[in-house]
């Protein structure tokens, strides 16, 4: 009987693998995100996003898979990030799953990248292992455009632990007689099953090394570690029980979860997230002609802490409104807990504590606990169709007022947001808005909003910003925009920002337009030499006040002239005490 011969395939960085073959080979986009520092991240303009993949030329900076985007960054300056497309990760595990499918008839999917394959007496087909292997790897590579890492065994562990041992796009054997020299000097903690508790509690055992686990006496690691002692032995001896099977097991139960790119602080956008959770949800059982009959809701705060509810529905369902109804109502559930006052301090009377906590532990009932579920949900919607109108005729009122400046970034961002419209539907992923916002605004919005609440505020800025703009001399603007920065038109430059200090400083040494002379920008040093912070701010908000009026700001865009002059104010205090203030008016 031939030795068993398994295959273990792995998609290498595989979310940027896929997105990076998407675009070279059916967008004809260069460079090739795989050859250059480049992550994927949820979003591209939040610091706080996750990187969920990266590339190797990143890794050699550093960046690492889990860590905050904006971490990463500062790692790596020139770091490329890219978006993460799932229905086309979907699409691509799909094709690598049928590639294997005609190369094996027993192949057992292990994740969305990753997966076994039985090879055993596939030699007269397909030549020795290690060669057969070279051939499906290349053939991967030219058939679908990405790389993989296969690892070979005779069985399901090692195989898998092979291809872990080099990367990228490597075709690596360890068979048992292989184990001391390949696997056991590795730390202990590169063992399959071994996670960080079990990595800290086999150290402090003396137990370094995968050799050490494996060397180590059977029943010390039962004493301590119980049924998982005799598991992680037998891995570390290249020992697995397990059975490949082609036919995947039944699922026992279907979930989504979601990071959403900014923190979620009210109901509204709460029930947005769970409204396109239980979507995706029902989808799914819809598709497999399942119901569910036991809903679970999991949190997890900003600061890593997990809290659930579960019940028990009185009929097994498939229908969206039905899961998002029962949902939300064990969201309210967690909400609740989580919103009761904490313990008093023990030095408050006794009498006013109690009186105290029971009055706020009733407010945050009414507010946590509604009870006409379906009028909420009919009301939200509505709330979101509404929303949407007011945000599309905002967004055409802006376009329609646009200055005469030619800024690649400005006009691509509304085009973007044009698309996005098309795309939008209030009745799933409202808090979803797929557009690209590359324009930077003086006043950045709140990144506690969602979807078309933030578009919403982020055309409300844009419009103010604009207001001023279009009332300014036109040749005058651009001169100071030429002088702050010559490549206004192709960089991410804000255009509002530049033109506003100076038109704040002309007006409050008396003149109009934006052009200030070297000895105009000395007499603002001289004016604000010796005197406190506070009176370079309330300078500056009396110009805008008089701008405003001036010009004939709408209310909005004069408030965000103000903002602005406290921005200039706190500068313009920086650079003074630094020598000079040509850094902030030009």
């Amino acid at each position: 009987m031939a030795e068993p011969v398994w295959f273990h395939i792995d998609v290498n960085s595989a979310f940027l693998s896929w997105t990076a073959a998407y675009r070279t080979l059916v967008e004809g986009r260069t460079p090739d995100l795989r050859e250059i520092p480049s992550v994927i991240a949820n979003d591209k303009n939040l610091r706080t996003s996750i990187v969920l993949a990266k590339s190797t030329p990143a890794k050699k900076y550093g960046v690492k898979t889990g860590e905050p985007l904006g971490m990463a960054r500062d790692k790596c300056p020139n770091l490329v990030v890219a978006e993460p497309d799932y229905a086309l990760y979907v699409a691509s595990s799909r094709r690598l799953m049928a590639l294997l499918r005609g190369v094996s008839p027993v192949v057992e999917q292990y994740s969305i990248d990753e997966a076994w394959v039985d090879m055993t007496g596939m030699e007269g087909l397909y030549g020795p292992p290690v060669l057969a292997a070279q051939h499906l790897r290349d053939r991967i590579f030219s058939t679908l455009g990405f790389t993989v890492n296969i690892g070979i065994s005779c069985n399901k562990l090692l195989a898998k632990m092979a291809g872990e041992l080099e990367k990228p796009n490597k075709v690596i054997t360890l068979f048992p007689r292989e184990l001391e020299q390949k696997l056991w000097h590795l730390p202990v903690g590169e063992l399959f099953m071994v996670g960080r508790a079990t990595s800290a509690r086999l150290t402090a055992m003396g137990i370094r090394t995968i050799g050490d686990l494996a060397r180590a006496d059977p029943a010390f690691l039962i004493r301590k570690l119980g049924k998982q002692g005799s598991m992680i032995w037998q891995f570390a001896n290249g020992k697995d029980a397990g059975v490949i099977s082609s036919a995947p097991a039944p699922n026992k139960g279907y979930s989504n979860a979601v990071t959403t790119p900014r923190d979620v602080t009210d109901f509204s956008s709460a029930d947005q997230v769970l409204l396109s959770l239980c979507e995706t949800v029902g989808a799914r059982l819809r598709r497999d002609e399942q119901a569910g009959s036991c809903l679970t809701v999991h949190l997890r705060s900003s600061s890593f802490e997990n809290w659930s509810h579960q019940k028990q529905l009185a009929n097994a369902t498939n229908v969206t409104q039905e899961l998002y109804h029962a949902a939300r109502e064990l969201l309210r559930g967690v909400l609740f807990f989580l919103a009761v006052p904490e313990e008093p301090e023990a030095s408050s009377r006794p009498e006013d504590v109690g009186s105290r906590y029971e009055a706020e532990r009733a407010a945050r009932i009414r507010v946590l606990l509604p009870l006409d579920l379906a009028d909420e949900l009919a009301r939200g919607q509505r709330r979101a169709q509404r929303d949407a109108a007011l945000t599309i005729a905002l967004w055409r009122k802006v376009v329609a007022a646009l200055p005469p400046l030619e800024n690649r970034s400005l006009r691509d961002t509304l085009r973007s947001i044009g698309r996005g419209f098309r795309r939008y539907d209030t009745r799933f992923f409202p808090q979803r808005f797929d557009c690209d916002i590359d324009y930077q605004l003086s006043q950045s919005v709140s990144e506690s909003l969602l979807g078309i609440n933030y578009v919403n505020q982020y055309l409300a800025r844009l419009a103010a910003e604009n207001s001023l703009l279009t009332r300014l001399p036109q040749g005058e603007v651009r001169a100071v925009l030429e002088r702050s920065c010559p490549d206004w038109r192709g960089l991410l430059v804000n255009l509002y920002a530049p033109a506003a200090a100076n038109v704040l400083a002309r007006t409050l040494l008396g003149g109009e337009g934006l052009t200030l002379s070297d000895g105009e920008i000395g007499a603002l040093r001289e004016r604000w030499e010796h005197v406190r912070p506070e009176r370079i701010e309330n300078d500056l908000l009396t110009a805008a006040d008089a701008l405003a009026e001036r010009l004939a700001l709408p209310r909005g865009a004069g408030k965000y002239l103000s903002s602005c002059a406290r921005e200039v104010a706190v500068r313009a205090e920086s650079l003074r005490d630094c020598g000079g203030l040509r850094g902030l008016f030009v």
